[in-house]
């Protein structure tokens, strides 16, 4: 989701972070400085849209409910937020706020390729101001969606928020940052690159993974029996409370649910980002995908 123009010249968006930290194959600090300048002085009114941004935004809802589908979950649209730490404006919007609490960033690169250490730092940007514990990463690329979960690294988050700082600074005061980015970037790239695919090896697991993948296939096949059934039962009973026989019966009620919005409340009641945080609960899962070799 895109932030606002009169948000953006504010701080650093989530969006700017891999730039920022020189994780952006496409621009770097500097670029990304020049542009901001421009932007606080009114000279820039907004910032190109290429063809990497423009099929996104073209593609965001429908992988949204896309998503929504294969986790089983709702996700709302987000909001923009804004966390102000030390006087930085730290602003992320993400593309999905999910049932469980997760966020959800999509992402549809070009090619399979695509930059994910900067897609990460951005999502830790976004854990960060928006105070949670873990994100969900969706990236469609070569007509595949995968989903990758995030969980908020609090170093990680250092780093990148001294890095934006530090370039921040630069911004208020016309100075040039360094091409390649600060200490803070370097660190950040070597820790990417030792938490790269980090898997367990083992072989001793082969059949449970046999017996998990089975059930899974089973449990699917289920799901899409029950589905069926559901659907001829629905179209019997139509606007009847439910239908019956010598088999039994069925009925189809509507069940009412209610949940209280109080962040909602408290924000109209004039609470700030500093007074709602300790009241904040963060929730995370983690789900577990088998995929045996020589399968699509």
């Amino acid at each position: 989701m895109a932030v606002s123009w009169a948000k953006r010249v504010l701080g650093v968006t989530a969006s700017e972070i891999p730039k920022i930290m020189g994780l952006d194959p496409f621009e770097g600090p500097e670029a990304c400085w020049g542009k901001k300048l421009h932007a606080r002085s009114g000279q820039l009114q907004h910032f190109d849209l290429n063809e990497d941004i423009e099929r996104g935004n073209a593609l965001e809802g429908a992988i949204r409910e896309w998503v929504s589908k294969r986790i089983g979950l709702e996700i709302k649209t987000s909001t923009t937020y804004d966390r102000v730490v030390d006087g930085l404006h730290c602003i992320a919007s993400p593309d999905g706020e999910i049932e469980d609490d997760r966020l959800l960033e999509i992402k549809c690169p070009r090619f399979g390729n695509y930059a994910r250490e900067g897609y990460i730092a951005q999502i830790q940007w976004q854990l960060f101001v928006c105070q949670r514990s873990s994100a969900l990463l969706a990236v469609f690329a070569d007509g595949v969606l995968e989903l990758y979960p995030i969980f908020a690294d609090r170093e990680m988050q250092d780093a990148l928020l001294k890095a934006a700082s530090d370039w921040w600074l630069c911004v208020l005061t016309g100075q040039r940052p360094p091409p390649r980015g600060s200490q803070s970037t370097n660190w950040l790239k070597a820790n990417l690159e030792q938490s790269e695919d980090q898997f367990a090896e083992s072989e001793s697991v082969a059949d449970a993974a046999r017996r998990y993948h089975e059930a899974s296939a089973l449990f699917k096949e289920a799901e899409d029996r029950k589905a069926t059934a559901a659907a001829e039962l629905q179209s019997v009973i139509a606007e009847h409370k439910g239908v019956t026989g010598s088999w039994g019966k069925a009925t189809w009620s509507t069940v009412k649910t209610s949940k209280t919005d109080w962040e909602a409340v408290a924000r109209k009641l004039g609470a700030t980002d500093e007074d709602v945080a300790p009241f904040v609960k963060q929730a995370s899962h983690r789900r577990l995908t088998v995929k045996l070799k020589g399968e699509k």
